[in-house]
This record gives structure tokens, sequence and C-alpha cells, in this order.
């Protein structure tokens, strides 16, 4: 028996599915292909980020305050020496450099902590320090350098290359009307091209006369 053929609803039901699924497809083909006539986009070149400002010496350094045949370091907790070691002091008023070492005593209670204020830490943490024979000092405030990324070289001009990326550092001290502001800087100090990398004050409880610029504070 031969096929009959479709009615006429169905055949009309048959051309519209049809017309409807090649209009879908000429929808797809153009969003694919973008708007007559406009040239794709070129791809966008990746965005550079900005370089990272040089890291500090968290860690690294320590507020020093040294008189008679000792004195004491002020450092974060998370980096406070043990006895034993060896401490670098560098002294950037008298432009000297002196070798310390922690001990395991407590230092006088007059040489509170809290006089204390490192830019690295909210909590700063005193170790005793105890100097070479014959190297007693009259009181004064400098840097220690706990631990250095690179073997420390102290220069005639007190310049040390800190974490070993060939550029020496310096070390400067200034007073304020009652402490001392302590700043290492890569670069020249105050000048164009300086970076400041650390800073520390001491507050001394007396009257100075005041000596720092404001990039040293």
């Amino acid at each position: 028996m031969a096929a009959r053929a479709p009615s006429g609803p169905l055949k009309r039901q048959r051309r519209n599915r049809l017309a409807g699924i090649c209009t879908l497809v000429g929808l797809l083909a153009l969003s694919c292909a973008g708007p007559r006539g406009v040239p794709p986009t070129a791809p966008t070149a990746p965005v550079t980020a900005p370089a990272p400002p040089p890291a500090g010496f968290s860690g690294l350094l320590g507020l020093v305050v040294l008189g008679g045949a000792g004195g004491f370091i002020c450092t974060p907790d998370a980096s406070a020496p043990r006895p034993g070691d060896r401490i670098t002091v560098i002294l950037p008023d008298a432009h000297a450099g002196l070798e310390a070492r922690v001990t395991a005593g407590e230092p006088p209670a007059e040489q509170d902590a809290r006089r204390c204020y490192l830019d690295d830490a909210t909590r700063a943490t005193r170790r005793a320090l105890s100097l070479g024979q014959g190297q007693d000092r009259a009181p004064a405030v400098g840097i220690g350098v706990l631990r250095a990324r690179t073997s420390l070289q102290l220069g005639a001009d007190l310049r040390a290359d800190l974490d070993g990326d060939g550029k020496p550092e310096s070390f400067k001290a200034c007073t304020s009307s009652e402490g001392v502001h302590l700043t290492v800087w890569s670069g020249t100090p105050l000048k164009a091209g300086g970076v400041r990398r650390w800073h520390a004050y001491y507050y001394l409880d007396y009257d100075t006369e005041p000596s720092c610029s404001p990039g040293e504070t």
C-alpha cells in the first residue's frame, strides 16, 4: 500500500519548524562572526603590573642602645636574637661600627622596651648586649644588624649591602625634640632615587635639639 502524503496542517507544522531551525542557525552564525562590516577586535596586550617597592629589612635589624660595657637591642618579637648571637652595631652619629654579643642577662629596668618604636613591629623585645673587652662606650643609640643576606662589609663610609643586591645601604641617625630616629636607605638618603627601607625611634625622656628632616621621621 502506498504511503499517504501528509495533510495540509502537518505540512505547515513541518515548514514552520524548519524555518525556526534555519533562523536559529543564522543567529548563531551572526553572533560568532560579529557585526557585518566590523573587523574582529584585536587581542589586548597584557597589562604589566608596576614593580613592587623594595622590601624592608624586617627581622634583619634592631634598635641598639649602648652604654659602658654593654647595652641592649630592641627587635620584633618574632626575630629576637638568642644568647650567644653576634650583632653588628652601627653608630651613624659616631661614624663607627663594632661587634656585640647577646647575653642571657636582663637589661636594666630603666632601659624599658616601651621606649623603642619599630615600624616593623607592634611589640618590641629587649635582649642584653655585651661589648668586647676594652670597648666601653659613652651612651649611644644605633642600628643592630642581626643577620644580613650577604657577608656584611662595613666600608669607611659606613655603607653595607644588607640584602645582597650589589647596592650598599646607608645608615642615618637624627634627633627630634625628645628622641633619636634611625633610618636605613637604599641609594643616597634624602635625595632623588633614595628609598627609605627601615625606621626606628628611641624615646630619650629628655629634651634634645631637633636635627631631623621630614624624610627621617
